[in-house]
């Protein structure tokens, strides 16, 4: 079998050192034990090599024989046999024990995955399978669908923001990392459950996203697949919340989910469209972050932004009108609901290093700033927002000067929900 060049041991001193034992052990333990050591030429003082994962193996198979291979060989006469018999079973029980320690040592934290058919296989950082999970689903998605989405927040290739849909990271401050694993479908049905699950595969919890909603005097379908999940530590505490984005199949609604690292619901807000990104900032200086998400608002067909307390999620996005009213719902909890001048929903949301707060538009791909109090400060244009702005110029669509008259405008624009109607000062 080929292995990686790091993985090679050339000689008795780096064999002696990886596994822990001297010389005269392992020369033991190879002659009467058959510990895979190599030669590169005939004879037992001729150049050793061996390989790190077949010595792994050979110490997780025979480890009772490693043991009883260190172990003294009593001379007649010298001792009683129970003394020596005795001495020989502690012996052999301590070597055991650390032969135990050694083989788990290498059996390292989950790392990466490997997905196979329905089963998640679960693999340290020497891409080992220490675990697997089988989610049961035979159209689930492929390997290469959730390596996009892992390890972190990412721009695909419309410029848009991705959540991972797999993670692995220590959520509830054990130093062990947990694999937090959603089921995405080829299909987009029969997907929208969310597992946290140990190394060995096992399952710690689980949450089913969405429910059937009824909005109007029509109903939605239980019929959602989670578009990404966040891990923020949003309460000091050294344990992750995990902030999950779902969205129905087919209809506008969405759901945000907050879960804690046991998960626990811990809070819920229903928007009527898509969100798209979210971040934890503590943009009023308070000591405390809160969460961002930016998406849009289907009623108004415009973005929307919506900061919380972490602590305080509840109920939906404010609708005028009845067609968009979920009567189950109860008022939302949100501190701020914003809408943006445009038409057309965010593609990302970015904290700057200095406080200030940027998004960018899908379509126009203008950029806006906003300061703590979420009021644009600011309206930029970028190359492909000047490239567009050109196309219409040359078409005759637009006068001269237009676009760029219009930008300083676009700051006095947005509308902020008071709790009973829009207004044009940030609440």
């Amino acid at each position: 079998m080929d292995y990686p060049s790091e993985s090679k041991l050339s000689s008795w001193k780096e064999i002696t050192k990886y596994l822990g034992y001297s010389e005269r052990t392992c020369r033991r333990l190879e002659k009467e034990s058959g510990l895979p050591v190599y030669r590169l030429e005939g004879g037992s003082s001729s150049r050793v090599f061996a390989y790190k994962p077949e010595l792994d193996a050979w110490f997780r198979q025979s480890g009772s024989k490693a043991a009883l291979a260190e172990a003294p060989i009593a001379k007649k006469g010298a001792v009683g046999k129970t003394a020596w018999y005795f001495a020989g079973a502690i012996l052999v029980l301590i070597l055991g024990f650390g032969v135990i320690l050694r083989a788990t040592s290498h059996d390292a934290k989950a790392a990466d995955f490997r997905i196979d058919g329905s089963v998640l296989r679960i693999l340290n950082k020497e891409k080992k399978e220490i675990g697997r999970f089988d989610s049961g689903l035979p159209g689930l998605e492929k390997e290469e669908f959730y390596r996009e989405r892992f390890p972190v927040r990412t721009l695909n290739e419309e410029n848009i923001i991705k959540w991972p849909i797999i993670l692995i990271a220590d959520i509830n401050n054990d130093e062990e990392p947990e694999v937090i694993f959603s089921t995405q479908t080829r299909s987009g049905y029969g997907e929208g459950r969310l597992y946290c699950l140990d190394k060995r595969g096992n399952k710690l919890w689980e949450f089913a996203a969405g429910r059937r909603r009824v909005y109007g005097t029509g109903a939605i379908s239980a019929d959602f697949m989670i578009e990404g999940i966040g891990a923020f530590d949003m309460n000091g505490d050294g344990s992750l919340e995990i902030c999950v984005i779902s969205a129905h199949v087919d209809d506008p609604p969405t759901q945000l989910a907050v879960l804690d690292a046991a998960g626990s619901v811990i809070g819920e807000y229903w928007n009527y469209g898509r969100l798209i990104d979210m971040a934890s900032a503590d943009i009023n200086s308070d000591g405390r972050p809160e969460l961002l998400v930016v998406g849009t608002n289907n009623e108004y067909g415009k973005a929307c932004l919506i900061a919380f307390d972490p602590g305080h999620i509840r109920g939906g996005s404010p609708q005028m009108d009845e067609r968009y009213i979920c009567r189950d719902l109860e008022a939302g909890t949100e501190l701020v609901h914003m809408l943006f001048p445009e038409r057309e929903s965010m593609r990302w949301i970015n904290i700057m290093a200095d406080g200030r707060i940027k998004t960018m538009t899908i379509h126009s791909c203008l950029h806006f700033e906003l300061d703590p109090a979420l009021a644009i400060a600011a309206v930029k244009t970028t190359a492909v927002y000047q490239q567009k702005y050109g196309q219409l110029l040359r078409e005759g669509r637009l006068g001269a000067g237009a676009g760029d008259r219009e930008l300083p405008s676009l700051k006095d624009k947005a509308l902020y929900w008071s709790g009973k109607k829009w207004t044009a000062t940030p609440q």
